[in-house]
């Protein structure tokens, strides 16, 4: 990833607990970034990621396996491009126990279904203000997210 890029994407890391409940909207929004900008590698992935103790891991391996239940949050997510892991502060260094990778080209419908699962996420990302920043500072429309 060029340093323009990186330096447009870390910019979302001022926002007020982007990283307590918006991680998944920002891996989203850097997607779509991406994509816009004609960025993207090939190989991208939306990749959830869990505590070894993170009931949702279960709950999402069922929605995807069966179709059962609601699609829900993460402990954290990021992005994998060009063979990196991504978020708002970069490059992420995973120190997960578990994760669920994602083809972007099959699951962004996934991921935003799971995003506006809005009770299964930490409610201390005010969405109603960061969203908006997160459309402004990259440039991207998030108008499926609810706020």
């Amino acid at each position: 990833m060029d340093e323009q890029t990186i330096e447009t994407i870390t910019s979302l890391s001022k926002i007020r607990e982007i990283n307590s409940g918006g991680c998944a909207i920002s891996m989203l929004a850097i997607y779509r970034f991406l994509k816009a900008h004609k960025k993207l590698k090939g190989g991208e992935k939306f990749v959830y990621l869990y505590s070894q103790t993170d009931p949702y891991l279960t709950q999402n391996q069922k929605y995807l396996e069966k179709g059962e239940g609601t699609p829900s949050a993460c402990s954290h997510a990021v992005l994998f491009h060009d063979r990196k892991l991504w978020d708002s502060t970069g490059e992420f260094d995973n120190f997960y126990a578990e994760q669920l990778e994602l083809d972007v080209c099959q699951y962004e419908s996934f991921v935003v279904h799971s995003i506006n699962n809005k009770i299964a996420w930490n409610s201390a990302f005010e969405r109603d203000i960061s969203v908006p920043e997160i459309e402004k500072i990259l440039n991207v429309e998030l108008n499926d997210i609810e706020r």
